[in-house]
């Protein structure tokens, strides 16, 4: 009896850890961070979308090194087919932002539909033309923004932004968290 309940209680724990671990997964895909350890090098089909892009760019000695990101889901369908990524050995960063580019998956290829600076991306469930709203956060000890980006059926555009001063107590007293909420 004693090995039948024990077995259970095994069981149930490891029944446990793997609904973590999934939960974990699906909201890990969710949110994009650029200090994240769990970024993985992007296919070569994004990563010659990335370089032609880039190389259009004022960071076009970007486009030299390797990029790295996570796969998401744009669509909100479950598959994790558009892939947001940064460079792989910080070029274009700054104090406490990088350059991320979220590329669509357009059969056969990959598309930049956001070419933009921050420091996390959360993908709302909220969609528009199709594609998940977006909200992109930049912060240090002196400033918090925030922006919400929506799809206009070819790209990315901020739809809504926040700058919060904490220094400023007027305008600190808005934000008391320090947070924009733009959502």
């Amino acid at each position: 009896m004693a090995f039948t309940v024990r077995h259970m209680y095994l069981t149930l724990v490891a029944a446990g850890l793997a609904l973590c671990s999934v939960l974990n997964a699906a909201h890990a895909a969710d949110v994009f961070g650029i200090e994240d350890e769990n970024l993985q090098p992007v296919p070569p089909a994004v990563a010659a979308a990335l370089r032609a892009h880039v190389r259009k760019t004022e960071y076009r000695e970007c486009a030299q090194g390797d990029f790295v990101g996570s796969a998401v889901d744009l669509q909100g369908q479950g598959r994790n087919q558009d892939w947001i990524a940064k460079t792989a050995d910080g070029c274009a960063w700054g104090a406490a932002t990088a350059k991320i580019w979220i590329l669509k998956h357009d059969m056969p290829r990959y598309r930049v539909v956001l070419d933009t600076g921050g420091h996390g991306v959360d993908l709302l469930k909220s969609t528009s033309h199709g594609l998940r709203n977006l909200s992109v956060s930049s912060g240090t000890a002196g400033h918090y923004s925030d922006a919400l980006l929506k799809f206009n059926g070819r790209r990315y555009k901020v739809f809504k932004s926040c700058f919060v001063d904490p220094g400023n107590p007027e305008e600190a007293s808005k934000h008391p968290d320090g947070q924009c909420h733009i959502n």
